[in-house]
């Protein structure tokens, strides 16, 4: 089995040489994140790369009650992955879940969680487990629906190349439940 591609790289590949450029060359696996739409605060892209430049959500998470979730039953979610299965019945499908820690960056910016674990735990709590029960439903769903999916995949921004963003107890008390 090659290596998997991330969608950027097959963004680029295709681009570059063609849309049937993965059929081509017979990439065997291919990772689809769903379109899930979590409200977020303006990004500023620099080199492909967003930044969030100011967050949504205040130091008491009184916003969040008041934004607009995403339907994790709306049927626009599950068609990328619908379609590439239908196109692709031989290839192998992972389903990518991004879960709370990273959408919950461009609510609140990653300086202000870090903040929030000492300072606010019970409002960081609060929009972890509104974030991932929209998460969780979207898993739910597509696990329902009887598609050939190889491999589900949970990613979360919790660490650099170099070590963890959180400590292992942060991750214990507020993500991993």
């Amino acid at each position: 089995s090659r290596p998997k591609m991330t969608p950027d790289e097959e963004a680029y590949f295709d681009k570059k040489y063609g849309p049937d450029f993965l059929k081509t060359h017979d990439w065997d696996l291919r990772e689809i994140v769903p379109p899930i739409a979590f409200p977020a605060g303006p990004v500023r892209m620099v080199d492909d790369i967003p930044w969030y430049m100011s967050p949504i959500i205040s130091d008491d998470y009184h916003e969040l009650d008041e934004l607009p979730f995403p339907d994790p039953d709306d049927p626009a979610i599950y068609e990328p992955a619908k379609a590439f299965l239908k196109a692709n019945p031989d290839k192998a499908l992972a389903f990518d879940i991004i879960c709370p820690f990273t959408i919950l960056h461009g609510m609140r910016l990653m300086d202000n969680m870090y903040l929030d674990v000492y300072d606010n735990p019970e409002g960081l709590h609060r929009a972890v487990d509104k974030i991932w029960s929209v998460s969780r439903r979207v898993l739910e769903n597509v696990l329902d629906m009887g598609l050939d999916i190889s491999a589900v995949y949970l990613l979360d921004d919790i660490a650099s190349q170099h070590s963890l963003l959180f400590s292992p107890k942060t991750l214990d008390e507020f993500l991993f439940p």
